[in-house]
């Protein structure tokens, strides 16, 4: 233990960011091994849940394969690409004179509900709510000094960069994934009555993750995460106790994403202590669920989030299907005018009642489920021993060995 201090002892003030880095590793550690007994839960459900046509599915949890299609479709941010769904990312490179390091700066999503298509039906998916992995449209990384007149750039991606403000460093990373009409998807989702009969509009998009985690520059220590929905809370109640034995600089950003159908965002007590015993002063636009009780006698929607990252405004471009023909929509509800599908259909599949699982996925049955199998051994196997070596480096820090 002694040449463990004293090596320790020789990085000076670098320990402090390394502790840090320890801690965040201890609560993400805890939070992984927690995960993958849900994705071994979630694999054994998907395996036990007999897979359907569309036409003979049942009410409830289903597995159905099929093509996407629809009434009318959006424009993906980056490409401009028509689909049905689109999560549009975007890094910055800053030169901190250490190498430097790549800081994510976008993280925007919009869908339209749309069919799902196979031999002997089709149904309505409504999207919200989903973890979706689906088809990567794009992914690049280029200078912004190629953005000039000129530029081989295409327009689509030269507009992206210049409406978010990405024009300020030198390097930007960016990444698309859409739905693209009539690329196979699997849907393992709840089929039940359909919520929003006469919505057609695009909104943005609110997936199931919980919980993510993110760190700065050494420069100053920050910490980065988004809390969405109810879920555990262990993870972000650990990281809040943590950073108060940090010495230093210690700095949180908080972004609001109003619920869609507006009010204030409503997050629950625990959270709200936490986040105070933090130091952190949240906007108005953010109460608890207690002052929300309080304050309103009609629940409000439990979709908030409070995250970290920069989200942008996402236009809503609506475009005319493809290889369909023209179907003009209303401006004022974007609710198609003329179409050949059912806009009014009753059952959907969507995220359920219950909070069941819900994937939106442009791979097969198949391999979910291998992904699921792997990635669930790893985390229950592999965190363990990830979050005993960060406990180890901390003890010997602390000197507490």
């Amino acid at each position: 233990m002694t040449s463990g201090s004293a090596f320790l002892s020789e990085l000076g003030g670098g320990t402090t960011w390394l502790s840090f880095v320890a801690l965040l590793g201890i609560a993400t550690g805890v939070f992984l091994f927690f995960r993958g007994f849900r994705m071994l839960q979630y694999k054994r459900l998907i395996l036990d849940t007999p897979f359907s046509k569309i036409r003979s599915a049942s009410m409830g949890l289903v597995e159905i394969s099929g093509t996407p299609n629809g009434p009318q479709t959006i424009a993906s941010a980056i490409t401009g690409q028509p689909c049905y769904y689109y999560r549009a990312r975007a890094w910055q490179f800053s030169d901190s004179g250490k190498g430097g390091n790549w800081a994510q700066v976008i993280d925007e999503s919009l869908f339209v509900p749309f069919f799902l298509e196979d031999s002997t039906g089709r149904v309505r998916i409504d999207p919200q709510g989903a973890t979706l992995d689906v088809h990567r449209s794009f992914f690049d990384e280029m200078q912004t000094s190629s953005f000039g007149i000129g530029s081989p750039v295409p327009e689509a991606i030269r507009n992206f960069v210049a409406q978010r403000g990405l024009l300020a460093g030198d390097k930007i990373r960016l990444e698309e994934q859409i739905i693209k009409p009539g690329f196979p998807l699997f849907v393992y989702g709840t089929l039940g009555e359909n919520s929003g009969l006469s919505s057609w509009a695009a909104q943005p998009h609110q997936s199931s993750a919980q919980f993510s985690l993110g760190s700065s520059s050494p420069g100053s220590v920050s910490l980065k995460f988004s809390y969405k929905g109810s879920g555990s809370e262990m993870a972000p109640r650990m990281i809040g106790a943590m950073l108060t034995r940090l010495p230093g600089t210690k700095s949180v950003s908080v972004h609001v994403n109003t619920p869609p159908g507006g009010g204030p965002a409503v997050i629950s007590d625990q959270m709200m202590e936490s986040l105070h015993r933090m130091g952190i002063q949240l906007p108005s636009a953010v109460v608890s669920e207690s002052m929300n009780a309080r304050s309103s006698p009609v629940e409000n929607t439990k979709s908030s989030a409070i995250s970290v990252a920069t989200s942008v405004a996402a236009e809503i471009n609506v475009l005319p299907p493809p290889a369909t023909g023209d179907r003009p929509t209303s401006p004022a509800s974007n609710t198609p005018a003329t179409s050949d599908f059912d806009l009014h259909s009753p059952v959907a599949i969507g995220k359920g009642a219950h909070g069941n699982p819900f994937t939106i996925s442009s791979q097969s049955q198949r391999e979910v489920v291998q992904s699921l199998a792997w990635k669930s051994t790893l985390y229950i196997w592999g965190s363990p021993i990830f979050t005993l070596v960060c406990i180890y480096f901390l003890l010997v820090y602390w000197s507490w060995m």
